[in-house]
């Protein structure tokens, strides 16, 4: 699972470039909330008030949000 992410994540386009692909560390966190707010089953019970820079990697940020109890 982190392996699809990671690879999809360096797909994602960084908003506040010029449209360049990014592989970046912060891109892929993008890709990571992007994802689980789309696809994610329990996507509602998320909270709405993620900051990416609040997490070191991607992986951090999963493991938080597929944790998450509100």
């Amino acid at each position: 699972l982190f392996l699809a992410f990671g690879i999809a994540g360096c797909t994602v386009y960084d908003d506040e470039s010029d449209g360049a692909l990014t592989c970046s560390n912060d891109g892929q966190k993008q890709f990571v909330l992007e994802a689980l707010y789309d696809w994610y089953l329990w996507n509602d019970l998320l909270p709405d008030d993620v900051r990416r820079k609040d997490y070191d990697s991607p992986e951090a940020l999963l493991a938080y949000l597929t944790t998450f109890s509100p």
